[in-house]
Formats: C-alpha cells, structure tokens, sequence
C-alpha cells in the first residue's frame, strides 16, 4: 500500500471487490492498514508476481517497460485499463506485477543501421534468440533501425525503473521539475547524458532552448502561459547521437492549475484594451524575448531586481504589489485576463538590478 491507498481505492484500481481483498487477506479491521503493507490480489487471472506501482519518468513507453520488465505489453495494458498511449503521462502512476523468477533487462542499445541483431547480441553479450525473445521481436530480421533494445546485465529492473528506457543508452535520465507543470510558473528539464549530443524540442507551440551546461549535462528551462487549459500536452525531444543516429520521442505531460487571486475589477481607459493596440505589443514583446543564444548566458539562480535582500522579500511578500498570474478584469469583463508582470514596488531613484546575466 502507498499513502493515500484505502482497500476501496484498490479493489476498484485492480477491478475486484473489497470483501474479497479482505478475505484472501484475513484482514479483519481495515483501519489498521499502513503505509507499506503487502496484500494479495485475487482474481488478476494471468497476473502472476509482486504487483508495485510506479510513478512514470520522461522517456518511457509501453514497450520499453514491457521489455524491461519482461512482460507482454497486453498485461500491462489489462492491469492498469490502458486505451489509448497518451494515458501512460509522465509523472503517471503504473501497477506493474514483478515475478520472482522472471529474467530482468536492465541495459540496452539502439540497432543502428546496417546492424544486425546477431551483432549487436555479440557486442552486448546476448545470445541473439535471447534478444529476440526478450525484446518481444517476431525473428531475427524483424529488427529496425534506431529500435532500443534490452539486455540482461544482472541488475534488477526496479533499481533502473526511472531511467528514460524508450531512448538510446547515450541519455541517460530525463527530470522534470516541478511536475507536472503549473500554469504560469518554469519547469527545469533537465538531460544526463553523452556530451556530444545535439538535442532540441517544443512544447505547447514553443520551441525548447537547450543549453549544455556541463558537459553531459543539458538544461531547459520552459513555462506554461498562465491561462493554459488545464490537461495533457506532447513534450517533443528531438536530437542526433554522435554516431549520426536520429532521435525522436514524444510523450504527454500534465499542465495542473494553479489558484491565482483574482484581483478586483479594474476600470481603465478602453484603449488600452482594445486588441488593436494590444496584440502588436503583445507580437513585439514576442519578437523580443524570442530569440535565444546558442551559448547559455546566465549563470546561477536568478536574483530580485531590487536592492531589497531576496530573502526578506520572499519570506514577507511586501517586496511586490502585485504578482504575476492574478486573474484580472477589465471595466466589468469576465475575469479572462491576468497580470503579465511582477510589481516590484520602489521609488524614484530606486536601483533596478539585471536578475542575471543575459
């Protein structure tokens, strides 16, 4: 059981009634259930192993965790009601039945072209019928270009469940944070991998800026617009490994709401409303803040662009009067709107600080 689990909760999870659960179980007094205990599910007919939940990283698909997990993608999808792929999100929880005796695939590999699976068995120190069964490929020359396959290397899948198993091995973790992504607010995305990787993106229209930091280490820092719709959107990665091999994944991540104030409505000139005026320059802030280096210029956390200390801001709020995001509305409109800045209060002469370099 995890936190939040109550036996009505996963008796209607895995389809089963809660009388069942108690009885298989000898469970007594539900209330005496804690976080960590182990129960026994019956009636999952072909379902055989310790059933764990996991939450679902960036860079996994049906397939990788079939092949990972050594199960046929068919259980997965029965156990966890799965129509359609858009619901295996990042940050999406995934029941996942572990057999004691199954075989884990922990490493893996992208065939490249003119490549066979007899070679890259060899190389990776598989027999190559072991490949084809393990990987769940009809024959030997079913194997396609680009294709990420898994070995057995003796290391359990579960220590390896967060790593990005539909991609090559040259990434070697995908992190998003926060995720989901709020409405209004930055999500760092973060990539470990080779340091010759050419990597590139979008999400909801925008294209992803990613900057190599470290060498191995890539970074991007991406928002959603503070009137999103709540719901699911394809973040795309898109990239070239060093070997020339192309790379493409898309997968679906939350955008969550965020509770912004709504600010009292507002009486101001109709002009400045008016979308005539305001859609040029909204387009001519867009062309400014576009355009982006190849090379990162900024270094280190982003400061306050006041000569007030960061931390007595942020602990009072008095530093600001009014804060980005709050729902607004204007001469008696519907609250569609919402404040594009941050209100730093200040005075005349007031020092205006650069909040990092850029």
């Amino acid at each position: 059981m995890r936190e939040g689990d109550t036996l009505w909760s996963i008796a209607v999870r895995f389809g089963v009634s809660v009388e069942d659960i108690q009885q298989v179980n000898q469970i007594s007094n539900s209330n005496q259930l804690a976080v960590g205990d182990r129960l026994v599910i019956p009636g999952l007919t072909g379902v055989e192993g310790e059933i764990i939940t996991q939450q679902i990283p960036y860079g996994v698909s049906l397939r990788s965790l079939s092949r990972n997990y050594q199960l046929d993608n068919s259980v997965l999808r029965r156990l966890n009601r799965l129509t359609s792929p858009s619901e295996l999100f990042a940050g999406s929880f995934l029941t996942i039945p572990v057999r004691e005796d199954a075989s884990m695939n922990s490493s893996r590999d992208h065939l490249k072209k003119s490549q066979s699976l007899l070679e890259i068995s060899l190389l990776n120190g598989s027999n190559p019928w072991t490949t084809v069964l393990a990987n769940q490929i009809t024959g030997s020359w079913a194997g396609v270009p680009g294709d990420v396959l898994f070995f057995s290397d003796g290391i359990d899948a579960d220590q390896t469940a967060g790593m990005p198993g539909a991609l090559p091995p040259q990434v070697h973790s995908i992190s998003i944070d926060p995720l989901p992504f709020l409405q209004g607010k930055t999500t760092v995305l973060k990539i470990l991998g080779a340091p010759d990787l050419q990597l590139s993106g979008s999400f909801m229209g925008h294209k992803l800026n990613i900057f190599q930091d470290l060498p191995g280490e890539y970074i991007a820092l991406q928002g959603a617009h503070a009137l999103a719709e709540p719901g699911l959107y394809d973040l795309l990665l898109n990239g070239e490994l060093a070997d020339g091999t192309s790379l493409a994944f898309t997968q679906s991540v939350l955008v969550a709401a965020v509770d912004y104030p709504f600010d009292r409505p507002l009486t101001v000139d109709p002009t400045t409303i008016d979308p005539a005026v305001t859609k040029p320059e909204d387009a001519q802030w867009q062309q400014l803040a576009s355009p982006a280096t190849p090379d990162r210029m900024w270094d280190g956390i982003f400061q306050i662009p006041s000569p007030l200390p960061a931390d007595y801001c942020i602990e009072t709020g008095e530093c600001w009067s009014s804060k980005f995001g709050n729902r607004r509305s204007y001469n008696g409109g519907p609250y569609n709107s919402f404040h594009t800045g941050l209100d730093i209060v200040g005075k005349l002469g007031t020092e205006i600080y650069a909040p990092a370099p850029g």
